[in-house]
């Protein structure tokens, strides 16, 4: 892939670099530029597996460019034996935090759907309206959303949509933080939303579906 010249070669690479945290340059005139212009640039929402695409990455951002291949396990194979080691390590991390984010989840959403009414009789002394719709609601969200942050599935509009239900089920269920149990509650919500958005802003990691998913796509480009 030139470096020199084209908008359309910009667009190009900034299409295939979602996901990742990596260096772009801001403009396409920066691009054009080639790797002599670096002085602005910017954070890439995503990428692809291409080794054309990741090597002129770190010929004009140099070797902070390597910090994207992390987030998505996308990046050329490493040789380097403390490379694939730290690699291996950040991925279970991240493995390990979804699976901790899902477990209260699956554990609230299955109790939701095996107790309906169980369920519905709270959200009435909560004073929510059309409790039959919430119910199928909170089973949703947190039974799938659960599932989908387990197995890193649609992980960051996942990870947007259970942060904002923290932030509402919190406002809605545990707002009297004059009382203990309240106030730990709440403050709980408010740490799995930051937990949330966290997932929302980096993704799944290289161990799941989303990454499965693109490495799958790219094979078939690439036929």
């Amino acid at each position: 892939m030139q470096a020199n010249g084209a908008y359309q070669d910009y667009a190009a690479v900034n299409r295939r670099l979602r996901g990742f945290d990596c260096l772009l340059p801001a403009t396409p005139r920066q691009f054009a530029g080639g790797p002599s212009q670096v002085g602005h640039h910017r954070q890439c929402p995503s990428a692809a597996r291409k080794h054309e695409v990741f090597t002129w990455m770190l010929a004009v951002g140099g070797e902070a460019c390597r910090t994207c291949s992390v987030m998505a396990g996308l990046s050329p194979p490493n040789t380097d034996k403390r490379g694939r080691r730290m690699q291996g390590t950040d991925n279970a991390t991240m493995l390990l935090g979804r699976v901790l984010l899902s477990l209260l989840f699956l554990i609230g959403g299955t109790t939701k759907l095996l107790g309906p009414a169980a369920t519905q009789a709270m959200f009435v002394k909560q004073g929510l309206p059309m409790v039959e719709a919430a119910w199928i609601l909170a089973v949703v969200v947190e039974l799938g959303g659960g599932l989908a942050m387990l197995f890193g599935l649609f992980t960051r509009p996942v990870g947007l949509v259970l942060a904002i239900w923290c932030v509402a089920t919190a406002l809605i269920a545990h707002s009297n933080i004059a009382e203990r149990a309240q106030e730990i509650q709440f403050f709980k919500n408010m740490g799995l939303t930051g937990g949330f958005l966290y997932v929302a802003a980096f993704g799944a990691g290289a161990w799941s579906l989303d990454a499965w998913r693109l490495r799958r796509r790219d094979a078939v480009a690439a036929e």
